[in-house]
């Protein structure tokens, strides 16, 4: 049985979902997996290296706008969707998110649950996801003001050594070989 982007197939009392999720690589794809006989349970989904625990993967062959769109098809799932990621990213990415956003109430769940556990895949949900991670709340304030922030600086940074640049570069003409036209 070949496997392919959004397609689903039933195995036993499973129904297996793929979901076509491009940008870490242009072929990723999630598996989202639900009990066909409890239709209540909103299962989990096997997210590879797409969506980490507060985090997200790296683009290798994509790009930030098709991040965002697989990040908040993920984000549609039922939020009590249990998140099965590739990789035990945790820490690193909570320390992160504690940096772009440190009053969030719920990075303190998160740092009891890493606390807790040396592997945490398995242990949160989409829910919590939309709560703590940082690249599925692009649109909260906090986020936005960080982004806002990094952008202005880079920018006054960009022009100064702009400026900087052109003075090097392309000195000033002096008046005495300016043309007396």
């Amino acid at each position: 049985m070949t496997l392919s982007a959004f397609s689903a197939y039933r195995t036993f009392n499973s129904r297996l979902r793929c979901l076509a999720t491009p940008c870490h690589t242009q072929d990723s794809i999630c598996y989202h997996v639900t009990d066909i006989a409890d239709g209540k349970n909103p299962g989990g989904v096997f997210t590879g290296d797409t969506l980490f625990i507060a985090g997200m993967g790296r683009f290798f062959e994509g790009v930030a706008s098709e991040m965002i769109v697989v990040l908040d098809y993920l984000g549609s799932l039922p939020s009590e969707t249990i998140v099965y990621s590739g990789h035990e990213y945790t820490a690193g990415n909570l320390a992160f998110a504690k940096h772009i956003d440190p009053s969030n109430p719920g990075l303190e769940r998160l740092v009891e649950i890493t606390q807790k556990n040396k592997v945490t895949t398995g242990l949160t949900t989409i829910g919590d996801e939309k709560e703590w991670n940082v690249f599925m709340r692009l649109d909260s304030e906090a986020v936005m003001l960080v982004f806002y922030h990094f952008l202005f600086v880079n920018l006054t940074l960009f022009k100064t050594a702009m400026r900087h640049h052109r003075r090097r570069i392309l000195p000033r003409v002096p008046s005495w070989m300016r043309s007396e036209s």
